[in-house]
């Protein structure tokens, strides 16, 4: 088992001080994708939410945002068409991430 340490930067930046002990990278992913999701779940999404403004979680092998980085989930809430000719938007998201997403948009017509 080693200790991971998990960061999280939405506007502010939390540093974890004290790690959470896992027995591999198996299981650090799980955990990531865990607190994303709880994270995600409890925000109250407000105008400022859907500003684009990217927020990350990312996990290191030392403490307050110290060592190597293992690691990192990025998000960002767009709202509107992602599908329209938005420069933001084009600079927010990789183009195949793009193209997922007009596509999911596309089947929910």
């Amino acid at each position: 088992m080693a200790l991971y340490f998990f960061h999280l930067k939405d506007g502010a930046t939390l540093l974890d001080g004290e790690g959470c002990d896992l027995p591999d990278l198996a299981a650090v992913r799980r955990a990531a994708i865990a607190t994303a999701t709880e994270v995600l779940g409890g925000i109250k999404a407000g105008p400022a939410f859907w500003s684009g403004e990217p927020w990350k979680l990312w996990v290191t092998d030392g403490p307050n945002g110290a060592g190597a980085t293992l690691l990192t989930l990025q998000f960002a809430a767009i709202a509107g068409d992602v599908r329209a000719h938005d420069n933001k938007v084009a600079e927010l998201l990789a183009p195949d991430l793009h193209e997922i997403v007009a596509a999911a948009a596309d089947k929910r017509r």
